[in-house]
């Protein structure tokens, strides 16, 4: 708060306790409790100095309900400040409380880490909460309203819960697009994590099946929707829209909101929708199953799947949802949807032979047999195990087959092996209704794009109804990739307009978050592609100071585009040291965007190389699995 004063308020108010730089962060945070009833010590139009404006603060701390200290990258960098003095004071007050009294309620409106916040120790022993840019969603204030109300304790005293235990929303660091700009990334299956929660599921909290109310009949329908083996766009609409009625019905049935997140989270996992919106949503439904029965097992096990999907799966988010899902398999050992959870924490923190042995006993499971064979092929595919994830895709029945197994076979067909027409063929044999998706339509694209058909491939993008794309398989503006595909088809002018258009929107996300990684290295390419090179030189400069080891196959492309091929082969030769699910013999042998450099004798050495390294070809893996010839 400090250099901004507040005035005096009832003794039940909220003090918020901030840093003069994060003023209207708190400003947001102040409107939106005071919207829901809540009184907030918090005055921009007054400014008091001296005794008389420290005595006020003084008394205000002893005497309001509620401590809100905004914890921010502005209070990192500042070691002095009012505002750590109101902490302190808040800190000590707390040493007169009783352990089960609810005073401390931090707050961070950044990607500053708990870990590394500095803040007094007493902070630690309460949940931090996470409000980004100030941004407050209606279920904190609720929760803020029942705190003072008496009707709720955070984490039952000062006791700290793990991250992943609270009632507030999770955290969320910034995204990581998996296939930054022009460089061709992972396809994940659109049901990598696709377990169907309700198959084969005991009665959620709140259904009664002896006499089932309209909601539950409402909810049954859902369970049914989200049964199907291919879902689409519409499949989810339908269910969203069910799920409303739902809400209405029951709105305080545990059963409606863990039912939510799962269909929020199927959004994600199929990449129909991977927006922040749906993200906050599934966080916001979540809290609401958690504030009505916080040790449920289905709301736990819920909670541990958006610690893990909410942070792009990252191991140290997995690794904190690891021991939470363990304990929900001590209580269920058979619990399909558990181990399934448990399988994906595992492999994103590395440990794949593990993953496959809980995929096992999943898949001894009937009703998540399906399932298991279709996360053990997106497994082994993340560990560059191709001929193994091919396998395991011959094992799933095809009548049962989701669309995600059949975006994955073409990943493997055109990334890896390079069979581009068998690839298309795989896609081909998808419905129609799927191709309106993003993630199957992208694939589309690039399998086209690689074949050089580059009408299909622009046809393949005109299904598709976003403007910025938000899948596993591409991440950002559409634009960018017909332009390419009108650019190598020789319609320059069609493809400047489509890189303008793309650079415009890129550019209008970048006011949002101008520290975005992902939407610099757009920028990057854009301005490159266009041939404003000296633009895209100087931002390039800068991007290598931020991050100097990141994104080197990205970087290639873009200095092909830069019209700089030593640099170009160099960033090649140094990404090929690291072998991923895309930079292998097949992309120097097919990617047209690589056209340039094809005519020049180290380019040619580099390819013949790659086609004769078994990490990098098949045909080379191959021939290293033969057995020696007597």
């Amino acid at each position: 708060m400090p250099e901004i004063a507040h005035t005096g308020t009832p003794s039940g108010a909220v003090f918020l306790s901030y840093a003069s730089q994060d003023a209207e962060a708190a400003k947001r945070i102040c409107e939106a409790l005071r919207s829901a009833g809540v009184e907030v010590w918090f005055d921009q139009n007054e400014l008091v100095g001296g005794d008389q404006w420290d005595g006020k603060i003084r008394g205000q701390i002893s005497s309001c309900a509620l401590f809100v200290p905004i914890i921010s990258a502005n209070t990192q960098v500042r070691l002095e400040g009012y505002f750590r003095l109101e902490w302190k004071l808040a800190a000590q007050r707390t040493h007169m409380m009783s352990e089960r009294t609810a005073f401390l309620l931090p707050v961070i409106i950044d990607a500053t880490r708990d870990a590394e916040a500095d803040v007094p120790g007493e902070f630690r022993a309460v949940q931090f909460t996470r409000l980004p840019g100030g941004e407050t969603p209606p279920v904190f204030c609720a929760r803020l309203k029942a705190l003072l109300d008496g009707q709720q304790r955070p984490n039952d005293g000062r006791t700290k819960a793990p991250r992943s235990g609270t009632d507030e929303p999770l955290p969320l660091k910034a995204r990581r697009a998996w296939f930054v700009s022009v460089v061709i990334g992972l396809v994940v299956v659109a049901s990598v994590a696709g377990w169907q929660p309700w198959k084969g599921r005991a009665p959620l909290p709140g259904t009664s099946p002896a006499a089932p109310t309209p909601a539950a009949e409402l909810r049954e329908k859902v369970k049914t929707i989200l049964g199907k083996t291919n879902l689409v766009r519409e499949d989810l609409s339908t269910a969203t829209s069910l799920m409303e009625q739902v809400a209405r019905l029951e709105p305080a049935s545990v059963a409606t909101w863990v039912q939510w997140v799962w269909l929020d989270l199927t959004y994600i996992d199929t990449g129909i929708d991977r927006g922040p919106t749906v993200e906050k949503t599934a966080r916001d439904h979540l809290a609401l199953a958690a504030g009505l029965a916080p040790d449920d097992y289905e709301v736990r096990l819920a909670r541990a799947a958006v610690l893990m999907h909410l942070d792009n799966w990252n191991p140290e988010m997995n690794a904190e949802a690891e021991p939470q899902l363990r304990a929900l398999l001590r209580e269920r050992p058979d619990d399909g949807h558990t181990l399934l959870l448990l399988s994906w924490s595992l492999n994103s923190q590395g440990r794949l032979d593990e993953q496959l042995q809980f995929l096992d006993r999943a898949a001894r499971l009937p009703a998540f047999a399906a399932q298991a064979n279709l996360n053990r092929m997106a497994a082994l595919f993340y560990g560059r195990r191709f001929d193994e994830a091919e396998l395991t895709y011959a094992k799933i029945p095809p009548e049962s087959r989701p669309v995600g197994a059949s975006e994955l076979e073409a990943a493997i067909l055109c990334f890896w092996r390079g069979d581009l027409e068998t690839a298309r063929q795989v896609l081909d044999g998808l419905p129609p209704s799927a191709m309106v998706d993003d993630a199957p339509g992208v694939m589309a694209f690039w399998v086209h794009f690689w074949r050089r058909d580059y009408d299909r491939a622009l046809a393949s993008l005109r299904l598709l109804t976003h403007d910025f794309i938000e899948t596993n398989n591409f991440h950002g503006p559409k634009g960018l990739l017909a332009g390419l595909a009108q650019a190598h088809a020789g319609r320059t002018e069609a493809a400047q307009a489509e890189w303008r258009s793309a650079l415009q929107i890129v550019e209008q996300r970048l006011v949002a978050s101008p520290n975005n990684q992902a939407l610099l290295e757009y920028k990057i390419s854009l301005l490159a592609l266009l041939g404003e090179r000296a633009e895209a030189e100087r931002l390039w400069r800068t991007y290598e100071e931020l991050y100097p080891h990141d994104q080197v196959g990205w970087r290639a492309l873009t200095a092909v585009s830069l019209n700089s091929p030593d640099q170009a082969m160099d960033l090649i030769a140094l990404q090929l040291k690291k072998p991923s699910w895309v930079w292998n013999a097949a992309l120097l042998r097919l990617e047209p965007q690589l056209d340039p450099l094809r005519s020049l004798p180290r380019f040619q050495a580099m390819l013949a190389a790659a086609e004769a390294d078994p990490n990098l070809s098949p045909k080379a893996r191959a021939v290293a699995k033969e057995p020696a010839t007597p």
